[in-house]
């Protein structure tokens, strides 16, 4: 069941749908046709990151159809070794239910030692939850889903989770990556911190990723460079073997520059896809 709908975004069906629409009207608009094989969305409010996340979907065709969309993000309240894989039942939004393929999701905690089932890292999380009303929205075929949460934060573990699911790594699928980039430094220190971290994922190497987070501690209030580093490395291992592969920006903002932050204490977002060159 939803956790954050009420205060992310609205609970309320119609107020959500009318919420969507202005915002992929606001999005931005793709300038190509593109076989998009993840999406990296932000998490955030939407009134903060809703237009980020729109702008990110919506390169997406809407009458794409594929059989799962693996949603990986990672948690915010629990910590454990590798990634939980919910197999327990359907996922709920103001706007429906979402089907989970709970048997593929079976099937992956019984092969790799890395997946398991942590309640608490699903009950609790909204990382997977909040990109559900975008796809729900935008998306005109049925999806089955399959959610994952990374309880690590090891990058050898995150490699690991990464060739668990390379088989499912195809045309066939969809991924979906959850996070936020940096949290807390002041507006001009943002968009430093994060052009770091874009600049990074766009080379699609691991090990810079790795070095921008290292290169961004000397950063003022820096809490974290990117909350869901794990989740993203994650596609970076996924994409770095096929070299046809290219992460591309969509669009970056963080939240002072919306209406309702000041400058001072800012946590940044950003939409990529990655896609055939």
């Amino acid at each position: 069941m939803p956790v954050v709908a009420g205060s992310f975004y609205s609970s309320d069906p119609e107020e959500l749908q009318d919420i969507l629409k202005k915002l992929f009207e606001q999005a931005v608009s793709p300038d190509q046709e593109r076989n998009i094989r993840a999406v990296i969305s932000p998490h955030a409010g939407y009134v903060y990151s809703g237009q980020v996340a729109a702008s990110g979907f919506k390169q997406l065709s809407r009458d794409a159809e594929y059989d799962h969309i693996f949603l990986i993000g990672s948690s915010h309240h629990v910590s454990f070794n590798g990634a939980s894989v919910y197999s327990k039942g359907n996922y709920f939004t103001p706007l429906g239910e979402v089907e989970v393929d709970c048997e593929l999701a079976e099937k992956l905690i019984a092969d790799h030692d890395c997946f398991t089932f942590h309640n608490d890292a699903h009950s609790s999380e909204h990382s997977l939850e909040v990109q559900l009303p975008f796809l729900q929205y935008w998306m005109k075929k049925t999806m089955r889903i399959v959610p994952i949460v990374l309880g690590t934060q090891n990058p050898d573990k995150a490699k690991e989770i990464s060739k668990a699911l390379r088989p499912y790594f195809t045309e066939k699928n969809l991924f979906v990556i959850s996070t936020d980039l940096s949290h807390y430094p002041n507006y001009n220190n943002a968009l430093e911190a994060d052009g770091y971290m874009i600049e990074a994922i766009e080379t699609g190497s691991p090990d810079k990723l790795q070095k921008a987070i290292k290169k961004n501690s000397e950063i003022p209030n820096l809490l974290t460079s990117m909350c869901g580093w794990t989740s993203v490395i994650c596609i970076l291992y996924l994409a770095e073997m096929e070299r046809e592969l290219e992460f591309t920006k969509v669009q970056y903002l963080n939240s002072g520059d919306s209406h309702y932050s000041d400058k001072s204490r800012v946590v940044g977002y950003v939409s990529m896809i990655l896609s055939e060159k």
